[in-house]
C-alpha cells in the first residue's frame, strides 16, 4: 500500500497540471476570440453607419451636406462651394414652400419662366422641385413650329 499512494498522487498532480493547462490555453483562446469579436462588432458598425449616411436622401440633408458629397473629391474655389451651397438652400426652401403652399400653380409659373424654357431645362426644374410632370406652365410663348 506505501508503493501505491505516492504514485497514484503523482498521477493526480499530472493529471490536475495538465488539465490547468488545457483550461489556461483555453482561457487565452477565448481572450483572443473575445477581441476578434469586438473588432468585426465595430467594423459591422461603421458599415451601418456608412449605409445610414447613404440611405438619407438629399431632402434630409442640409445644404452644405449636400454641397459636400458633390465637391468631396473635386478641388474648387471657395467661390464656387458658397455659390453651390447658397444653390442647395434656395433649392430646399422652394420645395418645402412648393409642398406647403395651396397656389402651387403661382409658384410654378413664378420658377418655371421664359429662361428656363430657352435653356431646356424644364425637366430639370420638376425634378428638383418635385413639380408633377402633367403640371402646366401658364404664361410661356413658344415659337411656332413648321
Amino acid at each position: 500500500m506505501c508503493r501505491q499512494r505516492p504514485a497514484s498522487r503523482k498521477m493526480q498532480h499530472a493529471k490536475k497540471a495538465r488539465t490547468d493547462r488545457l483550461i489556461n490555453h483555453l482561457e487565452q483562446r477565448a481572450v483572443g476570440e473575445r477581441r476578434r469579436a469586438e473588432r468585426y462588432k465595430k467594423r459591422y458598425q461603421r458599415v451601418l453607419k456608412k449605409l445610414e449616411q447613404k440611405a438619407r436622401s438629399p431632402a434630409t440633408q442640409t445644404p452644405r451636406t449636400q454641397t459636400h458629397h458633390l465637391l468631396r473629391y473635386m478641388n474648387v474655389s471657395e467661390h464656387v462651394r458658397r455659390t453651390l451651397t447658397f444653390h442647395n438652400a434656395v433649392i430646399n426652401n422652394l420645395r418645402s414652400r412648393y409642398r406647403k403652399c395651396k397656389s402651387q400653380r403661382k409658384i410654378r409659373n413664378l420658377i418655371m419662366g421664359r429662361t428656363i424654357h430657352q435653356c431646356k431645362m424644364q425637366m430639370f426644374c420638376r425634378e428638383v422641385f418635385g413639380f408633377s410632370s402633367r403640371a402646366k406652365v401658364v404664361g410661356i410663348k413658344t415659337a411656332k413650329k413648321n
